[in-house]
């Protein structure tokens, strides 16, 4: 739930907010506007005074169906960061802009991401930047505080923060500002003209990099040397080459990288054009912290740590990676609600950490899990992650296959992990087709290569890869059952998005069907052939389930109309005289006890209008001993007034600040206690009774209990403190500070002492 800041508009009932459906909300906002909750405590506020009690707002949260025909267009590190909601008034346009509080998804690197707001107002073609503000400091639940005098359709969206600079013909040595570490030196005549650079930094995730390698160490044996990476620095420019070389600096962030490691460092470039991996064939000045070089041609750079005589292999390892990692796993889930008059099926991808906590989730929204995925990958340290394909049988080595030095390398090193492939070749051996000829007695490179080039499955795959922000599934739908409301079943995938799921009504073909009936659901992805551009379509998921007899004969029934009512004839019957005498009485006594009701009524009513519409308020008044007055008498006595604020519980800055006043102001001692007590009174948090017994122990503290004792005395008698007070203390003869005080004697500077 949202926390609003304190705002002079009255918070509106719910009979102000009419519910179309699920993600349609009418918002009535009458003459006094108000704030209104949508959505799960997402707010709209509108100021009154400029609108009729027929004007209304309509917010919709665009639904997964059509979620698609409402993303913005998105540049190239860009991803939708939240729902997307569509405002729309009855208005022709809005006197008075409306203030507008949306929830979105929380970033994990905000030092080096933003967030931003698009909106496409009504009768635009184009999405455009909001400007808005963050609300609230939680990182955890970031809100989006925007105003708009215009509607229309908003999201967010988060993307890497840009450090932009221009270079000129005389060349720029620049220091980064997103990371100190980080310095571009170009030199003069390396441009023509002026061009653009911008600086962005990518975090990488080294731990799914770690899974990544081990779960697909046999569809990419490259991935085998891979050990670390640095994060990706994205360099991008208006020019594709300089004519001189432009010397590039940047972090490491890992101890490994160092100058006993320079044979195992390789650094890649990626171009952004066209998305190919080089090598950066040159020289590095490594330190503790930094590696340096040049290069003509700028793009998105990393740092890899390989074996020194495998480094080479990383041109092919990290394509592979970076494709890997920007893929997310999710797994298929199918429920389904049986009411008498509705029967409906939710489909949702959910991360494989969240499976049984979203299954609970729905459980207790009343939904029903009849498909949940099966653990068949290979349990690597104990994280089912990725299902692997299975080992061909040993046999006869391939007719035309000759084994390279380094092939048969990496055979050697794959006998090891033979006996524990073998235990669960079982579990693939119905997934993965070998086609037959794919078989050798030795586990080479190319034989994997083939083995993963098997493409046709005889069982559903129970995890689905997917890419942000793509279509990620179809869902098709057969036996005796079809969609109430026709129309494609198509999946929208948004990784930063709450919920990827899609829900629909289905009912039975047949509107006599008798008996149990069959429903089949099934997920598939397709998949597009670069070579032909045939579409194929992979089956992901099918799940079957029995629809019973009474609950089809629940969703037919009709429900018969009511009966007319039967208005029996009255009889006539003789009225004797006695009979009409009490009736008489009876209609009196009653007439009497509604007069005596509604007399009631209008006093309580009088009483009501009458009484004061707010609470009496009692005013707390000071204790007579903290007065101006009293205070002023208690700082002649007490000389170590900078003593008294320490055992006060006074900040260090604020003892230190008025020791300081004083010396440069030559107060005297009696004023600076003055002033220290003044400071107190009005910054202490107890008041009354505990702020004089706070004064009290702090005077005990420094062994003034005679103070004390007099300071008590007056409290309870409710009085000052006088300079006749404390007489006792200096005998009969009073000091004279206590009535010839003069508030401008200059206190030497060897008296005060910090």
């Amino acid at each position: 739930m949202v926390i609003m800041k304190g705002k002079k508009y009255r918070k509106q009932s719910v009979s102000h907010i009419q519910q179309i459906d699920g993600n349609t909300l009418d918002i009535w906002l009458h003459k006094k506007g108000g704030e209104f909750e949508i959505f799960d405590g997402r707010l709209l506020v509108y100021p009154g005074n400029y609108n009729s009690k027929k004007d209304f707002i309509t917010v919709k949260r665009i639904t997964e169906r059509t979620r698609k025909n409402h993303i913005p267009e998105l540049s190239r590190l860009e991803k939708i960061n939240g729902d997307i909601y569509e405002f729309s008034t009855n208005k022709k346009h809005l006197k008075q802009p409306v203030e507008v509080w949306l929830p979105c998804h929380p970033i994990t690197h905000p030092h080096l991401q933003e967030i931003k707001l698009k909106a496409k107002y009504h009768g635009e073609e184009d999405f455009v930047y909001h400007p808005w503000t963050l609300f609230g400091e939680d990182p955890q639940y970031p809100v989006m505080e925007f105003s708009a005098d215009r509607l229309g359709t908003f999201v967010a969206t988060v993307q890497p923060r840009a450090e932009k600079l221009t270079v000129t013909d005389q060349g720029l040595l620049y220091n980064a500002r997103i990371n100190r570490y980080i310095s571009l030196r170009f030199p003069k005549k390396c441009v023509e003209s002026d061009t653009n650079i911008e600086i962005r930094i990518l975090p990488f995730n080294m731990e799914k990099a770690l899974l990544v390698k081990e779960d697909f160490r046999f569809v990419y044996p490259d991935l085998t040397d891979f050990e670390l990476a640095t994060d990706y620095f994205d360099i991008s420019s208006d020019t594709p080459s300089f004519r001189r070389s432009v010397s590039v600096k940047i972090p490491t962030g890992l101890e490994s990288f160092n100058e006993e490691n320079r044979e195992e460092m390789i650094i890649m470039r990626k171009d952004l054009e066209s998305g190919q991996w080089y090598v950066v064939e040159s020289s590095m000045k490594i330190t503790k912290t930094t590696v340096s070089f040049d290069t003509k041609a700028l793009g998105r750079f990393i740092i890899l740590k390989a074996p020194a005589k495998r480094k080479l292999r990383m041109k092919n390892a990290l394509p592979a990676l970076e494709t890997k990692m920007l893929k997310c796993r999710r797994e298929i889930l199918i429920f389904k609600k049986m009411l008498k008059k509705s029967w409906n099926v939710w489909v949702e991808l959910v991360k494989p950490s969240q499976v049984a906590s979203v299954i609970k989730k729905r459980e207790n929204d009343g939904l029903t899990c009849i498909s949940q995925p099966e653990s068949v990958s290979v349990d690597l340290d104990g994280r089912p992650e990725y299902a692997v394909p299975v080992i061909p049988p040993a046999s006869s080595p391939e007719k035309g296959l000759s084994l390279t030095a380094s092939e048969t390398e990496f055979t050697n090193n794959m006998e090891s992990d033979k006996a524990d492939l073998e235990s669960t070749a079982e579990l693939f051996i119905n997934i993965y087709d070998t086609d037959g000829d794919v078989s050798t007695s030795h586990f080479s490179r190319a034989a994997f290569k083939k083995l993963s080039r098997a493409k046709s499955l005889k069982k559903e795959i129970e995890y689905l890869e997917v890419d942000d922000g793509t279509d990620c599934g179809g869902i098709e739908l057969s036996g005796d059952i079809q969609l109430v409301e026709e129309g494609p079943l198509n999946m929208f995938f948004l990784e930063n998005h709450q919920d990827n799921f899609i829900t629909f009504e289905i009912e039975p073909k047949e509107t006599e069907q008798e008996g149990d009936i069959e429903a089949t659901i099934q997920y598939h992805v397709e998949n597009t052939n670069t070579s032909n551009g045939l579409v194929t379509k992979t089956v992901m998921r099918v799940c079957t389930f029995t629809i019973t007899a009474e609950q089809v004969a629940d969703y037919f029934w009709v429900e018969p109309p009511p009966e007319p009512e039967v208005v029996e004839e009255e009889k006539n019957e003789e009225v004797s005289p006695e009979s009409v005498v009490a009736k008489e009485m009876l209609t009196q006594k009653e007439a009497a006890k509604v007069t005596a009701e509604k007399i009631r009524e209008q006093a309580d009513t009088v009483q009501r209008l009458s009484a004061p519409m707010r609470p009496k308020q009692l005013i707390s008044r000071e204790p007579r001993v903290l007065s101006g007055r009293s205070l002023q008498t208690l700082s002649r006595l007490i000389d170590e007034g900078l003593t008294l604020a320490v055992y006060l519980d006074m900040p260090d800055s604020t003892i230190t600040g008025i020791g300081f006043d004083a010396l440069s102001n030559g107060l005297s001692l009696a004023d600076v206690t003055y002033r220290i007590l003044l400071r107190w009174k009005r910054s202490t948090r107890v008041k009354g009774d505990s702020a004089v017994m706070e004064l009290a122990n702090a005077l005990s503290s420094m062994g003034r209990h005679d103070i004390v004792a007099i300071l008590k005395e007056r409290h309870r008698r409710n009085a000052e403190l006088t300079p006749s007070c404390f007489t006792s203390l200096h005998g009969e003869d009073e000091p004279e500070d206590l009535h010839d005080y003069n508030p401008g004697t200059v206190v030497p500077m060897k008296q005060f002492t910090f």
